[in-house]
């Protein structure tokens, strides 16, 4: 959580731009609602009364809701795209200065694949949170909610009936976040491992060449690379599973 409250301390400034992506967030988010629900309202009507009238209003009110769906989706994209471009560059530029400033016995002591990485992955990382994370959590609370009022006012006893899965479903999201954070971060560090072996084969390539070293090194890389590629077929095999079943 305090990585997060530093993390959105360089958001802040955007703060207009990120109150415009989750205006058009839950713009989104309502007109996603009022289709079905104006669905179900036109089809009750029409087989209760046999208003065919109304059924014209009620594909009309269809149409024009999924139109302001898809365009405040494309604001919410927009929006929270401009946030997590601009976060990230302000990172990066705060990275770079901080690594100008640290001393000679810190660059003697770290790899400069490691650096390389933080600054390309762990950013890159840090900018999907800001243009998808960060607001698709808002989102799912407003759905659940406005979901939840909907079920209750239509019939209580099958709203209590459907939110009874709901608790299962938390708990698993809780169990594989638990086990993706380790394989995640066993990926980063392998992708540190990795551009630190890279960057040492190309500033010394003369000294490989000169010792008759590079199958030794394309076996140091190869293998570095076959572990990246166990760890995220894990990762993908995990995903595969357990979001259709929470689905």
């Amino acid at each position: 959580m305090r990585i997060l409250l530093r993390l959105m301390g360089f958001a802040q400034k955007y703060w207009q731009w990120l109150l415009l992506a989750l205006i058009s967030l839950i713009a989104t988010t309502a007109f996603s609602l009022a289709i079905p629900w104006m669905l179900g309202e036109g089809i009750d009507v029409v087989l209760g009364s046999g208003e065919r009238s109304f059924l014209i209003l009620a594909v009309a009110v269809i149409i024009g809701a999924s139109a302001l769906r898809g365009l405040f989706a494309y604001g919410n994209t927009y929006f929270s795209e401009v946030v997590s471009q601009r976060t990230a560059y302000d990172i990066r530029n705060a990275l770079y200065d901080r690594l100008q400033r640290l001393s000679f016995s810190y660059h003697d002591q770290s790899q400069t694949g490691q650096l390389m990485s933080r600054a390309t992955a762990d950013v890159e990382a840090i900018r999907m949170f800001f243009g998808r994370g960060l607001l698709s959590i808002v989102q799912t609370f407003a759905l659940f909610a406005g979901i939840s009022y909907i079920l209750v006012s239509m019939d209580w006893t099958l709203a209590l009936l459907t939110l009874a899965f709901m608790p299962a479903v938390a708990w698993r999201a809780i169990v594989i976040s638990r086990r993706l954070q380790p394989i995640w971060l066993k990926i980063q560090q392998l992708l540190g491992a990795m551009g630190t072996t890279l960057e040492e084969n190309l500033t010394g390539v003369r000294i490989v060449k000169a010792f008759s070293r590079q199958p030794e090194e394309s076996q140091k890389y190869s293998s570095g690379a076959t572990r990246l590629y166990g760890e995220q077929i894990n990762a993908a095999r995990q995903m595969a599973f357990n979001m259709p079943l929470m689905v």
